[in-house]
């Protein structure tokens, strides 16, 4: 259960268990429940002119990998995070994420933004992940996108990358 507020005509504070739908910090609806978070979140879509602002302090989950149990109990996963998101900045279509995993000594950035330049859709991603288990392991990917139409027929190519994963810090 969650309990929802709105300040003002702007401002929305949702507290208690509640789905998520950030680029690494996510809902999935697939097993045979929901993974929820134990998260206190505020919507701010007036505080910076043509953005969204969202900051979360995400307490816990039932999560796989994090001890999921059939009656959606939160025992031994706290997370301790907290995440800050700035979604459409200055009007722009740019996304930025900053993640803070305090249980898994670990930050994590993810930027994404989508453009049209002459009839192209052009898309890109960038995330990093840092861990400080092991001192200062980082992992990076990118991924580059265009789609565009050519007499009737949709063309799409795209670009990855991931960094070497030898530092054992998974993306």
């Amino acid at each position: 259960a969650n309990v929802t507020a709105n300040i003002g005509k702007a401002t929305t504070i949702t507290a208690g268990r509640q789905t998520l739908n950030t680029p690494l910090v996510f809902t999935e609806a697939w097993n045979a429940h929901k993974n929820t978070f134990k998260a206190n979140v505020l919507v701010n879509k007036s505080l910076i002119p043509n953005s969204t602002l969202i900051l979360a302090n995400v307490d816990s989950t039932n999560a796989n990998g994090f001890s999921v149990h059939p009656d959606g109990a939160f025992t031994n996963n706290n997370i301790n995070g907290k995440l800050a998101a700035l979604k459409g900045v200055a009007g722009l279509p740019i996304n930025a994420y900053y993640y803070d995993i305090e249980k898994a000594n670990m930050s994590a950035t993810w930027i994404d933004g989508t453009f049209n330049v002459a009839g192209t859709k052009i898309g890109a991603i960038y995330a990093e992940v840092d861990s400080g288990v092991k001192n200062t392991e980082t992992a990076s990917a990118i991924g580059l996108s265009a789609t565009t139409k050519v007499a009737g027929m949709t063309l799409f190519a795209g670009y990855s990358s991931v960094s070497d994963d030898n530092a054992g810090v998974n993306f």
